[in-house]
């Protein structure tokens, strides 16, 4: 689904929902939260905004989850790195502890 530039002479964003704003004294685009009366910029940790707002759009929906799986390489080089690292310090006696000697 599309989103479509919406001018705010036309019609306002409900209160206190971000959405994505359109300064053309910057020709810039900013997520801002409108709360009547003033749009407030995140960037700025939430100051009131000083640019004049023209346009606004709903922000996308997020993404799905998504956590990638480690690589099976990469986990086993983990592990190694980390036994190294304890051979190196004289730490036999954790790694034993650990039950990964």
């Amino acid at each position: 689904m599309k989103s479509e530039w919406i001018r705010v002479q036309n019609r306002m964003p409900p209160d206190s929902t971000a959405v994505l704003v359109y300064c053309p004294e910057r020709d810039n685009t900013y997520t801002a939260n409108w709360r009547v009366p003033f749009w407030y910029h995140f960037a700025d940790g939430g100051e009131q905004m000083r640019q004049l707002v023209t346009h606004w759009m709903p922000l996308p929906a997020r993404p799905a989850k998504f956590e990638p799986e480690p690589e099976p390489d990469d986990i086993g080089k983990s592990n190694q790195r980390e036994s190294d690292y304890w051979k190196r310090v004289g730490g036999h006696d954790e790694l034993s502890a650990l039950g990964e000697e």
